[in-house]
């Protein structure tokens, strides 16, 4: 179901810039101590970053159903075919993936479905052999019958996620999912420089972005001649844009940024 994401569009004939906020979603029963820490504060079995606890309700799906409904040109039967074609024939699997896979490998070994799908005789997949996930492709090509993402989130395929979440300690429900929506929200605009730039909001990652840039146009940056303070101001720049992020930043609709 994938994670979910933000869309930037911008639509050259109505000259308009607007975004889509399809984020996953924490599920209702999460909680601000579900996580146990060790003695030093780390989360243990990094159950915040990998399993099942780690996972929200996917928006992928939703936001992309979105923007084709508002946006798009053609059906979503017609934009899926070459995705179940791909997942059912499978891609060469490139010196990126196999390190990817390679690099995670002690975490997918744990999940038998990942291990399935990446693993041959329990080593990683080789630079060069055919990776397919049919299930995705089956999946997909009962999405596509029915020219819609309904059932992914109200339907048949919705609740069987559900029940998974529930068998492997999971949090998400049939109730989350049936909930979830994407969204169309107007995006944040930064000006400098004769320049536009447009991002999604929070919870997006464009507003670090656009921090990072107005620290250096506050610095009048682009003035700076080259050489290692100009490149130290850019640095911090970031750092502090960062810092912040982690520190300040998080869901509007659940705290107060």
């Amino acid at each position: 179901g994938g994670y979910g994401g933000h869309l930037v569009i911008a639509l050259k004939d109505r000259r308009q810039v607007t975004a889509i906020d399809f984020n996953s979603s924490a599920p209702r029963a999460a909680r601000p101590d579900m996580f146990q820490r060790t003695a030093t504060g780390e989360v243990r079995d990094d159950a915040n970053a990998r399993g099942w606890l780690a996972a929200g309700v996917p928006g992928i799906l939703a936001g992309l159903q979105l923007a084709l409904d508002r946006y798009g040109t053609k059906s979503f039967r017609e934009v899926v075919a070459p995705a179940i074609q791909i997942a059912r024939e499978g891609v060469p699997v490139a010196e990126p993936l196999h390190r990817a896979i390679t690099t995670v490998s002690p975490w997918m070994r744990r999940d038998a479905a990942s291990a399935r799908l990446y693993f041959r005789d329990g080593e990683p997949l080789p630079v060069g052999a055919v990776y397919r996930n049919p299930d995705l492709a089956a999946m997909l090509e009962a999405l596509a019958a029915d020219n819609s993402v309904e059932s992914f989130y109200r339907g048949e395929i919705g609740r069987r996620i559900a029940a998974a979440f529930q068998k492997n300690g999971g949090l998400v429900t049939a109730e989350d999912m049936a909930a979830y929506r994407a969204r169309e929200i107007a995006p944040l605009v930064f000006h400098w420089r004769g320049c536009a730039i447009h991002t999604a909001p929070l919870a997006a990652g464009g507003l670090t972005v656009l921090q990072a840039l107005g620290t250096l146009k506050a610095l009048e940056w682009e003035s700076r001649p080259a050489g290692a303070a100009r490149t130290h101001a850019f640095v911090e720049a970031l750092r502090l844009a960062w810092a912040d992020r982690l520190q300040l930043l998080g869901d509007p609709d659940k705290a107060t940024v």
